[in-house]
């Protein structure tokens, strides 16, 4: 059932940005947005494809950029709910592994001994970052671990908050 409400939640998710994007890109279109010079036409729309689903921030003008600043959050979204069903599957069956591993893959990032680059850098560290966050809501739905859950959840955060320090290439601002 996972798949279900998956895709519920990312209609009311992708529905507003949707009816955003059908007004900023024909706007920036008009305003003479498109491929750089030098730039693969080809790879240029390839890359707007990322305002019908965006799992990493979709491009956008200079001038579009402003008003396009937190779509990352809304990318991460996505990103989460589209791993929803997999990640769930993994918590169930490795609780306390699966809840370690986003911090474990952040802190390798963080330490230099894994190299997180270009473009989708930027989405899977994000995604990492709030993937506990997410695992911590699965465990309170699935009633884990009991009544501590609390004390679960200030734990991932208090974890999740020095990381993010840590990392401090991601601005969530």
């Amino acid at each position: 059932q996972p798949e279900r409400v998956g895709g519920a939640r990312l209609l009311r998710v992708l529905t507003p940005f949707w009816v955003m994007a059908l007004v900023l890109v024909p706007t920036m279109l008009a305003r003479g947005w498109g491929p750089a010079t030098g730039e693969d036409p080809a790879a240029f729309w390839a890359r707007a494809l990322l305002w019908v689903l965006p799992a990493a921030v979709p491009p956008a003008s200079a001038e579009g950029a402003v008003w396009f600043a937190l779509l990352w959050f809304l990318s991460t979204l996505v990103v989460l709910v589209l791993l929803a069903p997999v990640s769930l599957w993994l918590f169930r069956r490795w609780r306390k592994a699966t809840l370690a591993l986003p911090f474990a893959v952040l802190l390798l990032n963080v330490s230099g001994l894994l190299a997180l680059e270009g473009g989708v850098a930027e989405v899977v560290r994000a995604t990492l970052l709030f993937a506990p966050s997410w695992l911590v809501g699965c465990a309170h739905h699935d009633g884990w671990p009991g009544r501590t859950w609390r004390w679960l959840a200030a734990a991932v955060g208090t974890v999740d908050g020095v990381v993010n320090g840590t990392a401090g290439s991601i601005d969530l601002i």
